[in-house]
């Protein structure tokens, strides 16, 4: 525990009631003011008050636990070690035989310190303390590495956050829990995390202006690193021309294949080309999938010794686009266009579609990714929170997507339904919405606004409080 200079006179006052307590100057790192700094060292075995706090004294390292083996129950040097480690073995493994040994231990040390002279309750007091430290105890070296660790992320973080924070995503990446909470963390320091777009992601997690992160292209399946690669070499793409074609309307990429660039169009990579949505080239992202990777039939005439016949073929959109014989090389880029005028009613994909193109692509739904900035940024501006920043005893308005739902009734045979929704940080938490009409139902991932209230039982709903924003 730290204490300023200006808390040393009430530190000396403590001093004097109990010599024991000694004020030790701290030397830090690094000098950031004129003020020193002070610690506490205590000498024996007991608590006391310093400026209104209870201060404990307590094991730190296990090699204190050796010292007390030693020098508490007289164990021999080269027996102090096999303490520590039955002791630290009860805590890790929990096995019969280790907590035999642990049991077997606290006899011989009792024994031992009763024969120095301490009481049989005072022996297995200290003891219960030793395995109560053993929950959380490290060895010296292991401390002074986790210190050492700590000093150095919290100095990165500090002058360094969108470098550390980077790094800390990177890490947190391979796991679904971790970087559910890594979302989670960044989502409260102020940050967003945005959609992947063709022109901006890299190999890596990036830092974009304005407080968001982007993920790399490496967390799609399917696109590899020679992929990659190949599109930083020719991006910016301004427009569909300059993804697809070269100069002489010959396909563009190689590497860059039809599987990397379906899956860019399943997630909406293409925010930057303004190339989707109302009045653009496609209405959806849809149109733009159904345009470039679906098919149609057609029923085409040929001659056969000299006899017409039709038949039906189905034509793939994929080879439509790259064709360019020498007679026209510009059949391609025509193929093209009229897909998009064959295409344009198409729907846009649902929640579930969109969630199942995610789990493709992702292996998992991550909702910071598969909702648009400017809703969640919308809903903020009007105090919606993420159901995840409901606190406990709160009631107000949250945002959320439905998993999954469940039907239920009370003992009294009132209906209800339970609902497993994620929110930004994308844990999944239970909802309970009381007054179900036992009607109505939520397509999985449907984008929902209610008034949501949290106490011990977890979070609740009602029926008509509960609107679906998608």
């Amino acid at each position: 525990m730290g204490i300023g200079s200006c808390e040393l006179s009430k530190q000396t006052k403590v001093h004097l009631i109990m010599p024991d307590v000694v004020p030790v100057k701290i030397r830090s790192i690094k000098r950031v003011s004129a003020q020193p700094v002070y610690d506490i060292q205590v000498k024996k075995n007991h608590n006391f008050f310093a400026n209104g706090l209870l201060v404990h004294n307590c094991i730190i390292f296990q090699e204190q636990v050796m010292e007390l083996a030693e020098k508490c129950a007289g164990f021999p040097k080269e027996q102090c070690d096999k303490v520590r480690r039955a002791i630290m073995k009860r805590s890790i493994s929990g096995g019969e035989k280790a907590k035999k040994e642990a049991t077997a231990t606290r006899e011989s040390f009792v024994k031992g310190c009763v024969a120095n002279g301490y009481t049989d309750a005072i022996a297995n007091n200290l003891y219960d303390k030793i395995l109560y430290f053993a929950g959380y105890g490290f060895n010296k070296a292991h401390a002074v590495a986790y210190a050492i660790d700590s000093y150095w992320c919290a100095w990165l973080m500090t002058y360094h956050e969108e470098e550390w924070l980077t790094a800390y995503l990177e890490a947190m990446s391979n796991s679904p829990d971790k970087r559910a909470k890594a979302f989670g963390e960044i989502k409260r320091l102020g940050y967003q995390i945005v959609p992947i777009d063709i022109n901006l992601a890299t190999k890596g997690w990036r830092a974009l202006p304005g407080k968001k992160f982007m993920p790399s292209f490496l967390s799609c399946k399917g696109i590899g690193k020679s992929a990659i690669d190949e599109i930083i070499e020719n991006r910016p793409y301004n427009s569909i021309e300059e993804l697809l074609w070269d100069d002489d309307f010959k396909w563009k990429h190689s590497k860059f294949n039809k599987k990397a660039l379906e899956a860019l169009v399943k997630i909406g990579a293409f925010g930057s080309m303004d190339i989707v949505g109302d009045g653009k080239l496609f209405s959806t992202y849809r149109h733009m999938h159904e345009t470039m990777f679906g098919s149609h039939v057609e029923t085409i005439t040929k001659k056969k010794k000299g006899v017409e016949v039709t038949e039906d073929v189905e034509l793939d959109h994929a080879n439509m686009l790259k064709r360019a014989p020498k007679g026209d090389p510009h059949e391609g880029l025509k193929n093209f266009y009229e897909l998009v005028r064959r295409c344009t009613n198409s729907p846009d994909w649902t929640s579930t579609e969109k969630a199942e193109n995610m789990v493709e692509v992702f292996g998992t739904v991550d909702v910071a990714l598969m909702i648009d900035p400017e809703i969640i940024g919308r809903l903020d501006q009007k105090g919606v929170r993420p159901i995840d920043d409901i606190e406990e005893g709160e009631k107000d308005l949250a945002w959320f997507c439905v998993q999954k739902t469940t039907p239920k009734q009370t003992k009294n045979k009132k209906k209800y339904l339970l609902l497993e929704v994620v929110g930004l940080s994308g844990k999944v938490v239970k909802v309970f919405c009381w007054g179900w009409d036992g009607v109505r139902t939520f397509n999985p991932y449907a984008m929902c606004l209610a008034e949501v209230e949290r106490n011990d039982f977890g979070y609740a709903t009602t029926h008509w409080k509960l609107k679906n924003l998608t």
